[in-house]
């Protein structure tokens, strides 16, 4: 028997595979060719890359201990949601699976002979669902499903594609559907855990924690892959918590403990630190040393927030608030930290310093949490109102600060003056110092011992030095050129102020010296009037805000009571007094009438004098609430009866002062000013009303009408002068029945004579009502009907009137100059 040439082998060879790369031919070399080419070259490295993926996922995903693990994790810190997954290895995976369906599909009479497709549709839907795009994720699960599969393959498509409804917020569909299929998966099934996880995901979706735990508890016990055990776990412990079932929750978390190294560390530290919490005796020593062991163990150092939190929780628990504090402080110095505790960790801070009464912490802890919120998110939302909530306070606090560190440094010699700012710069120098040795220690950039550099810029003691040495000889000047020339730097920052076209405030130059201290000092001394003053008006508004506000009665006390000490002037002693009146009112100390007495004595003629001394009569036409009030006063105001909504929001300041309304009341009585007295009176309104609610949005808006009013000359008329005439008829306020006659009689004759003018009554000012006619174009046609309409000399439509131009009559209302323009055209 002779043997082939090897040419005519290698050409049998490459015949025999030419003819079974054929997709149409239901032959057995061509199934067997297409299926292990799909199994072991396409469908292999597609799978290889899905689980790339899946482990970067699991490694990377910052998990949020704080509320119930997710199921799954899908995303990475920072990633949207509703965006295509950064994560490598998806796309790859996704693209080996359409090259085995494009390449390898052996569907012939609408059968599909090769047995690996289905996995090229599972992979398919896979990639998609980690890549989360979930539409086309379904539309291959449901290829899948209707296609003849395994059993195996087909039941774990059913859980995936259900698991994509869930994405899709179909739970209740995904109930339905996987509810019969895990009743019906034996514990040996491979896809039993699967199945019973996905099913208590969405009954987690659904708020149903009952059935979401018994699900996952079922997942749990028979999960073979060890990181997925130990969330399941976790999440089971998490739902008993939440259920009161502490005992099934220790459960839980003791099998994570005793899993060990076999599963991720991050695991095994929480389910400690949970147990702890969960077991923790009223002996707070051996607790607190179990937790310093689990701190001195190597491995445990990137957990070291974790722990210090734990702390934190065990001592609240205690109601130990400086302990509570000091470990959260611990806690968010570790440098493992991750966002989820930092938030936590600042969520308690504020929480502890609100009840504290020490708003300008919360206030800073606030600035820090509001940035590590996801964007435009609805709990950085409410974040940033809680903020800004504060603005008045920590507005008040800041000047209160400033002023009595100014007024306390006046009342020394100038001695004393030196000496207290040479120790306060040897402090801050002293400071600098230590902060730098304890930064250049945690970046290992320190040397000790025989190792110490002497060169300058590798010594961190020189270079604090250097620069403490060069505030004190040039001060704070920028890094420019010519730097040592104050003149020069002066130029420099006119220019840049011509060529940005806007007000540039040039930066100080302070030289931190004592000396240059107390001159800057001197020069304030100037205003100390002002600065009283300021700091007068800060101790009555905290006191007002800590009172209503935040219902903080000994805060608003110390308040009050330190402004009342300074003996100010009657506008802030009044409301101080009532204010400390009302706090006391019902106490059995006596000092509530002390404080009346004293207000009734001292300042009689206040409102709040005249509400303690006859509050039966002080009657506010039965108005009960803030909202009522304001509402009711904004009516008057439409209707012209400035007066009135000045005298009344006076009165109302007696009930509503520290109130959120308060300033709605003192704008619109500001409004009602310049209404009554012109612009210039307005402005002055304005201002004083900026300086009492700086940081409130009404006194924002009023911010923004004084800056309007700066930039158009205080609303001067500018642009065209039209041919519009103005008809006007004094009346004094006090002739009611005349003025309303008048009315009557003028409006009827218009409106018969000339259709197209128009009359209204105006109020003018204090004195005086306006009854105007509007719409002439032709002066002449005034003593046409006039003429027509008026037989009797004397008639009052024939004397004490004026016509002006548009322009100059709406002068005359926003500067209150008509009697000015009367006279001078009787002259």
């Amino acid at each position: 028997m002779s043997l082939l040439s090897p040419k005519k082998f290698i050409a049998g060879f490459l015949t025999l595979v030419c003819i079974s790369c054929s997709t149409s031919k239901n032959k057995f070399l061509n199934r067997e060719y297409h299926t292990l080419n799909t199994r072991y070259n396409v469908l292999f490295n597609g799978k290889e890359a899905l689980a790339v993926g899946e482990e970067i996922l699991e490694k990377v995903h910052e998990d949020n201990f704080f509320e119930i693990l997710p199921v799954e994790p899908i995303t990475l810190k920072g990633e949207n949601f509703d965006d295509s997954t950064i994560v490598p290895g998806f796309d790859r995976a996704e693209e080996k699976a359409v090259k085995a369906i494009q390449k390898h599909s052996m569907n012939i009479g609408s059968v599909q002979y090769n047995r690996q497709i289905d996995a090229a549709y599972l992979l398919l839907g896979k990639a998609r669902y980690y890549d989360r795009r979930f539409f086309p994720a379904l539309e291959a699960f449901n290829f899948l499903l209707v296609s003849e599969t395994t059993l195996k393959t087909y039941n774990e498509g059913r859980i995936w594609k259900e698991k994509t409804n869930i994405r899709l917020n179909n739970n209740d569909l995904a109930i339905e559907n996987l509810r019969p299929l895990a009743n019906s998966l034996q514990p040996y099934d491979p896809n039993y855990s699967l199945c019973n996880a996905t099913l208590s995901e969405a009954f987690i979706n659904k708020k149903q924690l009952d059935s979401a735990s018994f699900y996952m508890d079922r997942a749990a016990q028979f999960e073979k892959k060890k990181s997925k055990k130990a969330r399941y776990l976790f999440i089971s412990g998490q739902l008993y918590e939440a259920l009161s079932d502490y005992d099934a929750a220790l459960l839980a978390y003791y099998q994570i403990i005793t899993l060990k190294r076999k599963v991720p560390k991050k695991f095994n530290i929480n389910a400690r630190l949970k147990s702890f919490l969960l077991v923790r005796a009223e002996d707070t020593l051996s607790d607190v040393t179990a937790l310093d062991k689990m701190l001195k163990i190597y491995e445990n150092n990137a957990f070291k927030h974790s722990i210090y939190r734990t702390m934190a929780n065990y001592y609240r628990q205690m109601e130990n608030d400086s302990l509570t504090l000091h470990y959260l402080k611990q806690s968010l110095e570790s440098p493992e930290i991750d966002r989820y505790t930092r938030i936590y960790n600042y969520t308690d801070l504020i929480d502890l310093n609100f009840n504290r009464g020490n708003y300008l912490s919360a206030g800073s802890y606030l600035d820090t949490l509001i940035p590590l919120y996801p964007e435009k998110s609805l709990l950085q939302k409410r974040t940033q109102r809680k903020r800004n909530n504060l603005e008045d306070v920590i507005a008040f606090e800041g000047i209160v600060k400033e002023t009595d560190s100014l007024l306390f440094l006046m009342g020394l010699s100038k001695e004393e003056q030196l000496l207290f700012f040479e120790n306060d710069l040897n402090k801050k120098r002293e400071a600098e110092r230590l902060q730098t040795l304890k930064d250049t220690k945690r970046t290992g950039l320190f040397f000790t011992g025989k190792q110490r550099s002497n060169f300058y810029f590798y010594n961190p003691s020189l270079v604090v030095k250097g620069k403490q040495q060069y505030l004190a000889t040039w001060g704070n000047r920028p890094n420019v050129d010519n730097w040592r020339s104050a003149r020069l730097l002066q130029g420099i920052e006119n220019v840049e102020q011509k060529e940005s076209k806007q007000e540039v405030v040039a930066p100080e130059i302070v030289v931190e010296t004592p000396e240059n201290f107390v001159k800057r000092l001197a020069q304030k001394t100037k205003n100390k009037d002002s600065i009283i003053d300021s700091n007068h008006q800060a101790y009555l508004q905290l006191g007002m805000i800590y009172k209503e506000k935040y219902k903080n009665n000994p805060l608003a006390i110390n308040r009050l009571t330190h402004l009342m000490e300074q003996s100010p002037v009657e506008k802030y002693a009044a409301p101080a007094l009532y204010h400390l009146f009302k706090i006391h009112e019902g106490n059995t100390t006596g000092l509530a009438n002390k404080y009346k007495e004293r207000l009734i004595q001292n300042h009689p003629e206040t409102i709040f004098a005249k509400m303690l001394r006859d509050p039966e009569n002080f009657s506010l036409d039965g108005v009960q609430t803030p909202k009522t009030q304001y509402e009711k006063l904004y009516e008057k105001f439409l209707a012209q009866e400035y007066e009135a909504v000045i005298e009344d929001s006076e009165a109302l300041a007696v009930f509503n002062s520290g109130n959120a309304i308060e300033p709605k009341f003192k704008l619109l009585k500001a409004n009602a000013i310049g209404r009554l007295q012109g612009v210039l009176a307005w402005k002055v309104a304005l201002e004083e009303f900026i300086n009492e609610s700086p940081k409130t949005p009404e006194g924002e808006l009023a911010k923004s009408l004084v800056d309007q009013l700066n930039a158009t000359d205080n609303l001067a008329e500018k642009g065209k002068k039209f041919k519009n005439y103005k008809w006007v008829y004094p009346f004094l306020k006090t002739d009611t029945l005349k003025t309303e006659m008048f009315y009557n009689r003028l409006t009827k004759g218009i409106k018969d004579y000339m259709p197209r003018w128009r009359v209204s009554f105006d109020s003018y000012d204090a004195e005086y009502n306006f009854i105007v006619v509007h719409g002439i174009r032709n002066r002449y046609k005034i003593d046409r009907w006039l003429k027509n309409e008026v037989n009797q000399k004397e008639d009052d439509l024939k004397t004490n009137y004026f016509v002006v131009l548009a322009h100059e009559f709406r002068s005359i209302i926003k500067n209150k100059t008509w009697k000015a323009i009367l006279n001078t055209n009787e002259e």
